[in-house]
């Protein structure tokens, strides 16, 4: 089972991701009748339990109602995913224009991941991309993608932010290590800068760590390797603002990527 969250419920993503609450989800779908607590504590006897369902309680990911437990938050299955998949085959809107992934689509399904407050997850292999972004008063950098850490700054950034190691940041860690988000976005944007200029740049840490992760190339001068588009006004929301929207549109998300892990683009403002 995989869970999908808002901002909002991040600070206690150390138990989403435990295996103790991968677990406990297991066992209040197979309960014909919602659980007392005592039989909780006979199935789950480590002693952080108690104090994570109380986290949970606290996160609405739980509810206790008349001294019994259950989940508190959608979970959808294969059929939820065909549903999803032949509604959007019914509709013009698409991820997909004559250069790649339609920007202005982007930047919609991007505020409504952020706008909203949500938790759910999907039980099996549902495809759901999601976009990781970095902003700054000159660009947005995005990484969209189909699994929670692939090997790019955005979500190198993320992943620092939580203090995780991850396998794939590993050379980006050894270039760039616990660097400030806000410091590295405002050296980049002087690369960014110039590249815009056709200038030459001089050798930095911080263009290597373009370079790695192929936003831009070796050349000198270098240039960009990813799309670049300008940043869209607000316009009209077509997306409506739903759970089932979030879910159906990060399908069609995962569908736009192709065979890719992810892909990056930058928004200038």
């Amino acid at each position: 089972m995989n869970f999908f969250y808002s901002k909002h419920y991040q600070d206690s993503y150390n138990d989403y991701e435990s295996a103790e609450f991968s677990a406990l989800c297991q066992f209040l779908m197979a309960q014909d009748v919602p659980p007392t607590l005592r039989q909780l504590k006979e199935t789950f006897t480590e002693k952080t339990f108690v104090k994570m369902l109380d986290r949970l309680i606290s996160k609405d990911i739980v509810r206790r109602e008349n001294k019994r437990y259950q989940l508190n938050f959608p979970i959808f299955t294969k059929q939820d995913q065909q549903f999803a998949e032949a509604t959007l085959q019914e509709k013009a809107e698409g991820p997909v224009a004559k250069d790649g992934l339609n920007s202005e689509w982007l930047q919609q399904v991007y505020r409504l991941q952020e706008d909203m407050r949500y938790f759910y997850a999907c039980e099996g292999e549902i495809p759901q991309a999601r976009i990781i972004a970095l902003s700054h008063p000159m660009f947005q950098w995005w990484t969209i993608a189909q699994t929670q850490w692939p090997k790019t700054v955005p979500a190198f950034l993320a992943a620092n932010q939580r203090q995780l190691q991850i396998s794939a940041h590993q050379e980006l860690m050894t270039l760039l290590g616990d660097v400030d988000g806000a410091y590295y976005l405002d050296q980049i944007s002087v690369i960014f800068e110039r590249i815009q200029k056709g200038k030459k740049v001089r050798p930095t840490i911080f263009l290597r760590s373009l370079q790695l992760a192929d936003i831009v190339s070796d050349d000198d001068p270098p240039t960009f390797l990813v799309p670049q588009n300008k940043t869209e006004s607000a316009g009209a929301q077509w997306i409506e603002p739903t759970l089932q929207t979030l879910f159906a549109q990060r399908i069609q998300l995962a569908s736009g990527l192709g065979g890719s892990v992810s892909q990056d683009i930058i928004f200038f403002n």
